[in-house]
């Protein structure tokens, strides 16, 4: 409490000062003291005045009232009761200063972030309130944005989403389930186009107006929906490649479950659908002979960070007969190099192996032929340089090894003068291939 020492008229003359409460007297020697309460009601905002007088009467406590006071006191009154008053119109006035301090703040807030508040009429789906921010994400100003209704904020399949969710979540609100909930969709932009958002919501019963509000804040992700679109692409891009390869390929996680699994690989555990292994161990899909097997190495690649590359193992085809596997695992790691499981490929190389057993065979039988005939094989190139030659035909010419025989060059002196490897050659050349031609050799 402060005495400024000055008259009615020369308070209001004076530079803004920082008072909280004012005790005005009702009848002042030179300027009224409602007229007083006014001016200091101008001169100082949020100022609480508390008014005395010896001469009461109704018109003027109403009068008091009407101007802005915060009590009103006849002389002579209860000293304590006008202590208090004055303690609890100082408090008032503290709280008000907070109130407007937070309002700024808050007003400061929504008008510079780029995320856009809102409140929304839940009965009739009208905006009440929208931040600044609105014309940065749609293009629309405050006014144009409260004036139109939600069907002109959103696309049409996203208005058909939210106005059959506001009626369920309204229900629940209203049976105590007052929770914050979270929704996508695209919004129409002023220009045209289309932005999508995701908005915070909250339902809250008005006190004032007795009307239930949805309380929002829609936040711009158009980046990060393009960026999950682009990620779904190449996501289905790699699921088609990797069930498209004739190759097993599969990722287990460091229990040693399948988590990814393509159509070659789980047709090998003899399975209708993916689903019946993804979360599974080989433990539960493949029998114990073989699981034991591919526990072991997966333990290993996981435990060592060694990977197994093309190790042939046994396994099984769709149909559950057993087939060679090439396999090899590599180990999985995340960010930051800690191994999180491991990646597997293996390939059915059951017919490349009969394959190959067949070309063996084919081989020695071709090998016992040449080696056993009477007659004469052998192998040379173009310049008469000798490739290949059976045991008939060293014994034919009397050498002892093919290193022997290899030494000599028919190009330039097997033949016995009469009989021209240059003839030789051109037949071959013109017909693929000569029967019946008699040559000699010189031994």
């Amino acid at each position: 409490i402060r005495d400024i020492g000055v008259t009615g008229v020369q308070t209001c003359a004076l530079p803004i000062w920082d008072i909280d409460v004012a005790l005005i007297d009702l009848h002042l020697e030179d300027i009224p003291g409602l007229e007083l309460l006014s001016q200091l009601k101008t001169h100082i905002p949020g100022i609480e005045c508390i008014l005395l007088t010896g001469h009461a009467s109704q018109s003027s406590a109403i009068d008091a009232i009407n101007a802005g006071a915060y009590s009103y006191f006849q002389k002579p009154c209860d000293i304590d009761q006008l202590v208090l008053s004055i303690q609890r119109a100082g408090e008032k006035r503290l709280a008000d200063q907070a109130l407007r301090s937070s309002e700024a703040q808050y007003r400061l807030l929504a008008s510079n972030i780029s995320d856009v508040i809102w409140i929304m009429d839940a009965q009739t789906l009208r905006f009440t309130y929208v931040s600044p921010s609105v014309q940065g994400l749609r293009g629309y100003k405050v006014e144009e944005a409260l004036a139109q209704p939600l069907s002109e904020w959103l696309t049409p399949s996203s208005f058909a989403h939210i106005q059959n969710l506001v009626p369920e979540r309204l229900g629940q609100a209203r049976q105590g389930h007052l929770e914050s909930y979270q929704q996508e969709g695209q919004q129409l932009r002023k220009d045209g186009t289309t932005v999508w958002t995701e908005s915070t919501t909250h339902y809250h019963l008005n006190p004032e107006t007795g009307r239930w509000e949805v309380y929002g804040v829609s936040r711009d992700i158009t980046e990060r929906r393009q960026a999950e679109e682009k990620l779904a692409g190449e996501r289905s891009l790699l699921r088609t490649l990797i069930d498209n390869l004739p190759d097993r390929v599969y990722v287990k996680d460091v229990q040693g479950r399948k988590i990814i699994s393509n159509i070659a690989d789980w047709q090998a555990s003899c399975e209708k659908m993916m689903e019946a292994i993804l979360g599974k161990t080989d433990q539960e899909t493949y029998p114990p002979e073989l699981a034991q097997k591919f526990l072991a190495d997966d333990k290993a690649v996981i435990g060592s960070g060694a990977p197994i590359i093309n190790r042939e193992e046994p396994g099984l085809d769709s149909h559950g007969n057993p087939v060679s596997v090439l396999s090899s695992k590599l180990p999985l790691r995340d960010g930051q190099g800690k191994i999180i499981g491991l990646v597997g490929i293996g390939r059915d190389i059951s017919e490349q192996k009969q394959v190959e057993a067949a070309l063996r065979s084919s081989e020695e039988r071709f090998r016992s032929l040449y080696e056993n005939a009477t007659v004469g094989i052998y192998r040379t190139t173009p310049d008469g340089r000798i490739m290949m030659a059976n045991p008939s035909l060293l014994h034919m010419l009397g050498y002892d090894s093919f290193e022997e025989l290899a030494q000599r060059n028919l190009k330039r002196e097997d033949y016995e003068p009469d009989y021209l490897r240059s003839q030789f050659v051109a037949a071959i050349e013109k017909d693929g291939q000569i029967t019946g031609l008699e040559t000699a050799w010189r031994c």
